[in-house]
């Protein structure tokens, strides 16, 4: 037995899928380094996320966020 593990396919695997999620690269990215609220992107339309209402409510907790999400850049003053 392999304990499962979520995945992410740019082509169908032939699996069940759980949870769709249709969104671009820009959108997630900004996610995963806390440049924009989950929230924002799902009310702006930016993701969206279809599947039972347990795992669409799951979701957010299971994207691990980059080491470096949440890092205030210091922006050079001139």
């Amino acid at each position: 037995m392999e304990r499962s593990e979520p995945s992410v396919c740019m082509h169908d695997p032939g699996f069940d899928v759980d949870l769709f999620v249709t969104t671009d690269t820009v959108a997630i990215h900004k996610v995963w380094m806390e440049m924009a609220s989950w929230t924002e992107c799902i009310d702006e339309g930016l993701i969206e996320v279809d599947g039972l209402t347990f795992q669409v409510g799951g979701f957010p907790k299971w994207l691990k966020l980059s080491d470096f999400a949440g890092i205030e850049w210091a922006v050079a003053s001139r």
